[in-house]
């Protein structure tokens, strides 16, 4: 009986026309124009490369697509207990998903999250910063993933392009991130930026600066003015994704 419902699934995949048949759609592909009309089932299903008993790869994968409305969604499981308590949860898990697809599928969203970084990190280093505006653009993708406030340190050299990727300077708590002056300018002394931009996260929708807030920008830009490597603002964005605001603590 069990053979019975294999051959019958395999037979679905086996018989489909070849755009529907997974690897062999991933072998018509002559581009990355062509490549980008790909569905992101066939995708999927190209990852997990088998099914299980009474479920073809093609079903799998579609399940697990329906599961999120963006792919985006699954970069919020980045461990293998995140991703399979995901799965028990969408009751995918029922479909075949065990632990070695699940790590190829981490394995793979992580691999494309870097692509992307790389990419961005690349674009934005070949950019000067000319305001807060742009600092919000650069920050917000990452800002988003947060669940606790981040003060960053952007490191910019003579034309205020980035030195360097974002230094993480202080990773906090909902409320709050502990920061001192010497551990914002200290990559910037050892990288030989010219001036610093500093940025931080709320996590609501609004930007108004603290207190402490305005006194840390202070201390910042005596800090900077002494040592002679300028604080050039300071930005409070919001990581609400839907939202789109920041403020400027311009010194």
């Amino acid at each position: 009986m069990g053979k019975s419902k294999r051959s019958s699934s395999w037979k679905v995949i086996y018989n489909a026309p070849r755009e529907l048949q997974p690897r062999e759609r991933m072998k018509m592909v002559s581009s990355a124009e062509e490549l980008s009309t790909v569905p992101d089932e066939v995708l999927l299903a190209n990852i997990l490369r088998s099914g299980v008993r009474g479920t073809n790869v093609l079903e799998a994968a579609m399940k697990l697509r329906a599961s999120c409305s963006t792919l985006a969604e699954f970069f919020k499981y980045p461990t293998l207990r995140s991703f399979m308590a995901f799965l028990d949860d969408r009751k995918i898990g029922r479909i075949g998903i065990g632990e070695d697809k699940a790590l190829g599928l981490i394995a793979a969203f992580e691999l494309g999250r870097r692509a992307v970084d790389a990419e961005r990190n690349m674009r934005n280093r070949a950019l000067p910063i000319k305001g807060a505006r742009d600092v919000f653009a650069l920050l917000k993708p990452e800002a988003d993933k947060q669940e606790r406030e981040v003060f960053w340190c952007l490191l910019l050299d003579v034309r205020k392009r980035l030195i360097t990727n974002p230094v993480v300077v202080s990773a906090g708590t909902k409320d709050a991130a502990l920061v001192i002056p010497r551990d914002v300018f200290r990559p910037a002394v050892r990288e030989g930026a010219v001036a610093v931009i500093t940025a931080h996260n709320h996590l609501t929708e609004d930007v108004s600066p603290s207190e402490e807030d305005v006194e840390l920008t202070r201390l910042l830009e005596e800090t900077g003015s002494t040592i002679g490597i300028p604080l050039l603002d300071h930005v409070i964005l919001s990581t609400v994704p839907s939202c789109n605001l920041w403020r400027s603590l311009k010194c």
